[in-house]
């Protein structure tokens, strides 16, 4: 398909969509990117578009509302497993934004952080070195250790709790 009959398709829907995913999604900056993932969707699956299957709409709105029901299952996982005190501090403790009092406090955080994560098993800890440390999202850490995305989630926030309590018994958190 050329450039032209992309941007005709992209003036003809995108107000459309824009609406369809407003009316579901109540941020507008998430409706924006939402949107604009949509149509990057479409414009990759253009080739695979049948028309004796489904109307070029139907087909469009099909993959707003996967997108929408991706979005919303994001956004209930991260409010399930939201930044809980030992998620911020252990993100705070790799920020490079600290003052001077803020590193003595790092080094000695770094010792019983590095002790805490000894006292993880070995798939409890590189789940979280490689989420924390290396930024991995969740669905790269499940393939690269064969496991589900579940699995790994579950994991990981098993992994905090057991941090943080490790903390709360030496009272520093």
């Amino acid at each position: 398909m050329n450039d032209k009959n992309i941007e005709i398709i992209y003036q003809q829907y995108h107000h459309k969509v824009l609406l369809y995913v407003q009316a579901r999604v109540k941020n507008p900056t998430e409706a924006e990117d939402i949107t604009s993932d949509i149509f990057v969707k479409v414009m990759a699956g253009l080739d695979s578009f049948d028309s004796s299957k489904a109307q070029f709409s139907t087909w469009i709105y099909t993959i707003a509302s996967n997108a929408i029901k991706d979005h919303i299952r994001k956004v209930t996982v991260r409010n399930k497993y939201s930044c809980s005190s030992s998620d911020v501090f252990l993100e705070s403790i790799v920020s490079d934004e600290c003052s001077c009092d803020e590193k003595l406090f790092e080094n000695e955080s770094l010792e019983l952080l590095a002790d805490a994560l000894e006292s993880l098993s070995e798939r409890e800890r590189r789940i979280v070195v490689l989420h924390y440390y290396k930024d991995l999202p969740h669905k790269e850490i499940a393939k690269e250790l064969s496991l589900t995305y579940s699995n790994v989630r579950y994991i990981n926030h098993q992994a905090i709790k057991k941090i943080k309590a490790y903390f709360q018994m030496r009272e520093f958190v």
